[in-house]
């Protein structure tokens, strides 16, 4: 997972279509639109991408979670579609939501196994 920004000090120097290349190979997508239309999949072109956390900002510091998946993702959390959370808790719950996502797509792998079982 990478969270891409146009300030990233890494990549600043590249252009917009090379950061979307680099972006387009992550598993686990996380997006902050303040557009009022839904976001759509296809925005970033690729066949990666199987889980996208979408973040919508509302007013009174509130954001809502739009969780768009492939269907053969299991499900993850502790955010799941639809979810309006608070300024204060929205960087963690976002972070957990993105690693455990990573971890229900390893999980489709076959003879995969969990470093720790939980």
């Amino acid at each position: 997972m990478k969270a891409l920004m146009d300030s990233s000090a890494d990549i600043g120097h590249l252009s917009a279509p090379t950061k979307l290349r680099h972006l387009g190979n992550d598993e686990v997508h996380i997006v902050w639109s303040e557009h009022s239309r839904d976001y759509r999949r296809g925005i970033i072109p690729t066949e990666f991408g199987d889980v996208l956390i979408v973040i919508y900002p509302m007013k009174n510091h509130m954001y809502s979670i739009h969780i768009l998946k492939k269907p053969e993702v299991p499900f993850f959390g502790p955010l799941f579609d639809g979810a309006i959370v608070d300024m204060k808790i929205l960087p963690t719950m976002v972070r957990a939501t993105a690693i455990n996502a990573s971890r229900a797509l390893k999980s489709l792998i076959p003879l995969y196994q969990n470093l720790y079982p939980f």
